[in-house]
């Protein structure tokens, strides 16, 4: 246990070292794989020279847990047993952008450092080709980094998302915001469909649509025929009659 909480801290404290005032964690969930990206937002000042920045940068960041990191001096080494982020950056205007990204198995997300250590509660579940997202709050990031002021989560998915409390979407795209203001009540809650795309459920509507269009002129066709058969039976019973 207490190694536990020793290691817990110790990537906590290198993860917050990825310094910025803001970030946006995306997740792409197909039904094999999810591709996560972190975009970091970080910026010289005063305070913080450019060697800083691209020091921080230059470490590397594990994507699971390994066994044995007690101390700084440790994480930062690379194992032949770990798994890191593909990281890269570009600068503009706005300050130095910087990208950690990997694209876990689907049923391996549960393990994601990135996740683990910055929610203390959270429900991952994959069963049935059904993936639950849930998450407690605050975000450790938002709650322990004072420099760090906003969090924009993106979910992005092309199947059919059947529960969700996003405050935006756009097309596929599920969006929550995160900031000092909202951290200790928001919270992300998301559930996926990965039987069907919403593609393929939508040209199943859109195909059962024109059946009933094509169905309905045809039902009629046949009433109007039959009242004609109708019709014409009853017409000759009465002149034979006659």
């Amino acid at each position: 246990m207490l190694r536990s909480k020793i290691k817990r801290y110790i990537l906590l404290s290198s993860l917050i070292l990825l310094t910025g005032c803001e970030a946006t964690y995306t997740i792409t969930i197909d039904n094999n794989n999810i591709n996560e990206k972190i975009e970091v937002l970080d910026k010289v000042s005063d305070i913080r020279s450019v060697t800083d920045v691209m020091s921080g940068y230059k470490r590397k960041y594990p994507v699971y847990n390994i066994d044995g990191i007690l101390d700084e001096d440790d994480l930062y080494a690379t194992y032949p047993e770990g798994i890191y982020y593909n990281q890269t950056y570009n600068i503009d205007s706005n300050g130095y952008h910087l990208y950690y990204e990997y694209t876990y198995p689907i049923e391996k997300y549960i393990l994601a450092n990135s996740i683990n250590y910055n929610y203390d509660f959270k429900d991952i579940s994959y069963n049935k080709n059904i993936l639950t997202l849930k998450t407690s709050s605050p975000n450790n990031r938002l709650k322990y980094d004072s420099n760090f002021t906003n969090l924009t989560v993106n979910i992005i998915t092309n199947y059919i998302v059947t529960d969700n409390n996003a405050d935006s979407v756009i097309g596929n795209r599920y969006i929550w915001y995160f900031n000092k203001t909202n951290n200790y009540e928001k919270r992300i809650n998301l559930t996926v469909d990965l039987t069907q795309t919403q593609e393929e459920l939508n040209n199943r509507n859109t195909s059962q649509e024109k059946k009933n269009k094509l169905t309905i002129p045809i039902v009629l066709l046949v009433v109007f025929v039959y009242i004609v058969i109708i019709v014409i039976i009853i017409t000759k019973k009465k002149k034979k009659e006659v």
